[in-house]
């Protein structure tokens, strides 16, 4: 039930190759080298808040941002907003000095048992949106039947 064309195909390729498997096609080659790939990696575990701009200039890479961005989003690397925090104020600054003054001299086991409600930035603008660069974990959903 094998038309006689595919039989004979098959028996050439295998007294060339010693398999009856096609050869590899051919495709464009990559744009970005393994080199360039670790290059980029690195700029970003640097400053995760580089620019996309900034990131194709110390990489010195020749292809655009758009394939860069389609890289890295298959490399699980996400270009996302930043969370903004509000600044602290000088009047909570100073009380968070006075606290820690007071305390500096307790011992490692006190601390262990603190936990800080909030994270703020000292300083900084905190008025322009910055973007940053992270890594990103794929989960796989399966359904549970």
């Amino acid at each position: 039930g094998i038309p006689a064309g595919s039989v004979r195909g098959i028996a050439s390729r295998y007294r060339v190759q010693k398999s009856a498997e096609s050869s590899p096609r051919s495709s464009r080659p990559a744009v970005l080298s393994e080199r360039e790939k670790r290059r980029i990696m690195r700029l970003i575990a640097d400053d995760p808040f580089i620019q996309t701009r900034e990131l194709l200039e110390k990489a010195e890479l020749t292809c655009c941002a758009g394939i860069l961005l389609a890289w890295l989003k298959k490399a699980g690397v996400a270009h996302k907003t930043a969370i903004r925090r509000p600044k602290l104020s000088q009047e909570n600054a100073e009380k968070r000095l006075r606290f820690a003054l007071s305390y500096v001299s307790q011992p490692i086991e006190l601390w262990k048992r603190w936990v800080f409600s909030d994270e703020t930035v000292m300083h900084g603008d905190g008025e322009r949106q910055a973007w940053v660069f992270y890594k990103y974990i794929r989960l796989l959903l399966i359904p549970i039947i």
